[in-house]
């Protein structure tokens, strides 16, 4: 009986496991387009990135966004004007929060 609890807890902590590794590259170009717009939404000018990494495990337990080529410019008539750029931004974000109070 033990050692069937063992072996049925072992499981689901690797399917747990697998889960983490395999969801960033699962939903990356959702993340990557919800990014962009919820970005483009809350500033007054246009920011940007070229590519989106997702890691559960490299802040754990945060939730690790890091957006490359990270760029924001200024409104209309300042299009030209370049207010921030970075080659990387790591953002780490608390999971649990994801799912309400954290």
């Amino acid at each position: 009986m033990l050692k069937k609890t063992l072996g049925i807890l072992a499981i689901i902590l690797l399917l747990l496991v697998v889960f983490a590794v395999a969801a960033p590259w699962l939903f990356k170009d959702k993340l990557k387009a919800l990014a962009k717009q919820q970005l483009n939404e809350q500033l007054n000018a246009k920011a940007g990135f070229k590519d989106v990494s997702i890691s559960l495990f490299r802040h754990f337990p945060k939730l690790s966004l890091g957006l490359d080529q990270f760029f924001i410019t200024g409104p209309a008539a300042f299009a030209k004007d370049t207010l921030v750029s970075a080659e990387r931004i790591d953002i780490a974000v608390n999971l649990f929060s994801l799912f309400g109070k954290g």
